[in-house]
This record gives C-alpha cells, structure tokens and sequence, in this order.
C-alpha cells in the first residue's frame, strides 16, 4: 500500500511546524519531544496505536497539537506515521502540509476511492497523511460506519502510530464518535483561555473513553498539572 500512496510534494507552513528552524520555536519542539516520550510510556503498559487529539471548543491548538506530534513521532528513527484529519467540518491540515484536500477521508468512507488513492506521503516516505476529503452534509453519520473502524484496525497495524485531529467536543458529536475508536485521547486546552469549566464539561462528554490528558496550548510553563491529568506547555499557534 506504501507503494502506491500519492506523493503530492509537500510544502509545509513553517509557522504551523515547531521544527522548522526558527529559535522561537525551539522551547515548543523540545515540549512535543517530551509528550512523545510520555506516549510511549503510556505504551509500555497497554495497547497505544490510534491517539485521537481533540479539543473543548475551537481556536484552541488542536491541529497544531496533531500536526507536530506527528512530526515528533516521525523525527525517531524507522517509525512510520499516519496523521489524519478528521475534521470533516472545518479541516486545516491539508493547508498547513500544503497538499490537495481530497480525496480523502470523505471520498473514502462513501466508497468512492480506495485506500491508497488517499493516502499521500512526504518525500522521505515517514510522515503520511489522510485530508479530510470534500465537504459533505453528513460528517457525524459518516464517521460512525463500520468502513470506517476497520480502517482505523488495518492502518493501526501498519504504522506506528495513527493520530487524528478531531473537531471540538462541545459543538458536535464527531469526537465523540471517534474517540471510541481510538486507543487514547488527548484534549488541547488553550491557556488563559479555555474555562475550568469548559474543560470539565468537555471531559465529562469524554467519559468512558481512554483519556491519556490534556495538553496545555499557548503555555508559558513548561509542565505543570491542570486538574488531574498531566499537561505540556507550548506555543502553538491558535489555530483550531
């Protein structure tokens, strides 16, 4: 399937990347290094393959968040990435990566293209990438199919690590959705923004699905800890 995934030629925004060379971001990249290595301890003790990275309301750093963890993900050495985004309603990765925004997940689960004519991949073949695909009327009824939970069980056992950028909890349903059909969660929260009690509400939509924690966006701190979970600071960008 590698094979045969597209290969667009990507033209990443430097400022959406915590590792491109700018200095100002050096702090930021050194934060995501160290929520991959948190990842993987969480790995070490049961199954961790698909990570969903969502967040309580929008303009809080999500994609952000699922674009630079993917990029941490695939600095390490021989580890394949799939980063998707599965954000049928308002999608920003495939702008950020510079590449064409369909087809993709859209066009797939309706059976209107295969697997491998929406996967793309950069030119050192590490990082990959599903864009969210057309607009369509439907998103929550779409991600909700069985098409697309025994995507996510064949892509699991081909990378490493499958991450998705999910809409905000609060204003729909589809992180809801897909949060059952992940192995963890992990919800941005935009510092000196985002309410106590936004996030509270947001995680108790989460309940009985795998939180891992919250990543603190837009953080001056480098760690601290925000009610019971463990968060990481950064300065990301206050994208979605």
């Amino acid at each position: 399937m590698w094979q045969r995934c597209r290969k667009p030629g990507w033209t990443l925004d430097p400022t959406y990347s915590a590792f491109s060379n700018s200095k100002s971001f050096t702090s930021c990249a050194e934060q995501f290094s160290k929520l991959r290595t948190r990842l993987y301890e969480f790995r070490d003790n049961e199954p961790l393959h698909t990570l969903l990275v969502t967040s309580s309301l929008p303009a809080e750093g999500k994609s952000f968040v699922s674009l630079n963890l993917a990029l941490a993900m695939m600095r390490q050495h021989n580890r394949y990435v799939l980063l998707v985004d599965g954000d049928l309603r308002a999608p920003k990765l495939a702008t950020c990566l510079g590449v064409p925004g369909a087809p993709g997940l859209t066009e797939f689960l309706q059976g209107a293209a295969d697997a491998s004519s929406i996967i793309q991949t950069d030119t050192e073949g590490k990082l990959f990438f599903i864009s969210a695909g057309s607009a369509v009327s439907n998103p929550t009824e779409l991600l909700s199919t069985e098409r697309l939970e025994c995507f996510l069980r064949q892509m699991a056992a081909l990378f490493d690590w499958v991450i998705i950028d999910a809409p905000p909890v609060l204003p729909v349903s589809d992180a809801i959705v897909l949060a059952g059909r992940c192995d963890g969660v992990i919800v941005v929260v935009r510092a000196g923004s985002t309410g106590y009690d936004v996030v509270s509400t947001a995680l108790q939509e989460l309940r009985g699905k795998k939180i891992l924690g919250v990543v603190l966006n837009r953080a001056e701190e480098k760690e601290a800890t925000y009610g019971a979970y463990p968060y990481y600071g950064g300065n990301g960008m206050d994208k979605k």
